[in-house]
């Protein structure tokens, strides 16, 4: 078998070496792929001389470039050859060939081009309560990523059109194992082992960058311990400041709706429960959905609840409805949920709106939390219904940004429809904002009674 098939199709120069395919990846000889590039036997291994002359001598633990030594993640002997991984050869020709090299993970070879990478970095934090990966485009270009959450060990993200030399591999750190960065033609994947503290991810698009943050589970309890005490509540109004929210009848704002129910509905926890109850926001100020839940899991809150108003083309549409977070079932709940996400954009980014929840749970974080979401999203809903006459419109469950990373029971109130004429007129009377305020406070007592006995 020759070492190098080589031939130029569509601007692109590919290049076909010996392959191994492993589950660990692709390995390939360096000596022959260094021949398959045009360089130069020497006494002591290889001459590049394509952008300057570089003198390249491989051993076992990796490459060394001049006096810059890179040493190889994997390398192993078979039958009398050196084989390295493709993706850290693909990153050693980078810097000694013109163009870029990269390793076509689907079709086995190299694939070179002249054209600059359209990614100029790519790295992970761990900021506390999450680990965030940050990928920085060049400049002028814009990409989309598309998440794949459908296994709960391994996050898939592919980015099509991006191209990225200078790493093949980052280290893991706290629920992320590793990054391991894989190409095609069409762009690179970003393949991200989840470890068991993983308990969801989140992805944020903005003009230079996208970040993916892999949120961190909350230590659930001890086996041993039957009862959950409630403490500490905090309170979600939704919206304020530049960000309205649903604008309805009579140019109704959401943001005006919440803040009077949040600041009443504190003021009856904490006289008729005695729990210390925390606002994300206490007047009219914008609040980024983020930090509504950073919020809550810094303080170490026992229960979230998010208020807002509900708003639909169809002037007749009216009533309450309660979500929890998970996959939206219809396409009412898809749309309810677009709209409430639409407040990230306030924020200068933008929600993956792929019918998959942006976030992966565990078995025992799904057990702990959105079970008791759902029940608390249960009682509130039956609260609302028999202190007020609004229409109940049930349950509903769907991927609401605000509540993602959320580690506790969570919930999210729609409290009526501005943009109808009667839900509007009512939801402005004290009257029956404390009609709501009572059902919700009688929702979570319930809640509390059920889980505290």
């Amino acid at each position: 078998m020759p070492d190098m098939i080589f031939f130029l199709l569509a601007g692109l120069t590919y290049v076909s070496v010996p392959c191994l395919s492993m589950e660990r990846g692709d390995f390939v000889p360096p000596d022959s792929v260094f021949s398959a590039f045009g360089m130069e036997r020497s006494e002591s291994g290889w001459l590049a001389t394509q952008l300057k002359e570089v003198r390249i001598k491989v051993d076992d633990g990796g490459i060394k470039l001049n006096d810059n030594y890179y040493r190889a993640p994997d390398s192993f002997w078979k039958d009398d050859v050196l084989y390295m991984s493709a993706e850290f050869l693909s990153f050693i020709l980078c810097k000694v060939i013109k163009g870029y090299a990269y390793w076509d993970r689907n079709k086995k070879r190299f694939f070179v081009t002249g054209d600059d990478p359209t990614i100029t970095s790519i790295s992970l934090e761990d900021i506390g309560d999450s680990v965030c990966l940050t990928v920085k485009y060049a400049h002028g270009v814009h990409l989309k990523p598309q998440a794949d959450p459908s296994s709960p060990s391994l996050l898939t993200v592919g980015v099509p059109g991006g191209f990225y030399w200078k790493a093949f591999r980052l280290e893991g750190s706290g629920p992320v194992k590793e990054v391991v960065i894989a190409h095609t033609e069409s762009g690179l994947t970003l393949r991200i082992p989840l470890n068991e503290g993983a308990a969801g991810f989140g992805i944020q698009d903005r003009s230079d960058l996208f970040v993916v943050s892999v949120y961190k589970a909350k230590k659930l309890r001890e086996p041993q311990q039957k009862r959950r005490k409630i403490d500490l509540i905090v309170i979600d109004a939704g919206h304020g400041g530049k960000d309205p929210g649903a604008v309805g009848h009579n140019d109704l704002q959401e943001k005006d709706i919440t803040l009077p129910v949040a600041l009443a509905l504190k003021r009856k926890l904490e006289k008729e429960l005695g729990a210390k109850v925390i606002l994300t926001r206490n007047d009219d100020r914008f609040v980024t959905l983020g930090d509504r839940a950073r919020i809550a899991n810094r303080a170490g809150a026992d229960l979230f609840i998010s208020l807002h108003c509900n708003w639909s083309k169809n002037k007749d549409a009216c009533g309450v409805e309660t979500y929890f977070l998970a996959a939206a079932r219809t396409d009412w709940e898809r749309s309810v949920a677009a709209f409430e996400n639409k407040a990230i954009e306030y924020e200068g980014e933008s929600v993956d709106k792929s019918d998959t929840v942006g976030y992966i749970l565990s078995d025992m974080i799904q057990n702990e939390y959105l079970k008791e979401s759902q029940d608390l999203a249960a009682f509130i809903q039956e609260g609302i219904v028999a202190t007020t006459n609004f229409e109940n419109r049930g349950v509903k469950q769907a991927g609401f940004y605000v509540l993602r990373g959320c580690y506790m029971p969570a919930v999210l109130v729609e409290m009526g429809f501005v943009s109808n004429k009667l839900d509007a007129k009512n939801l402005q009377k004290k009257e029956v904002q404390e009609d709501i305020v009572k059902g919700i406070a009688q929702g979570i007592k319930e809640f509390i009674r059920r889980y505290e006995r």
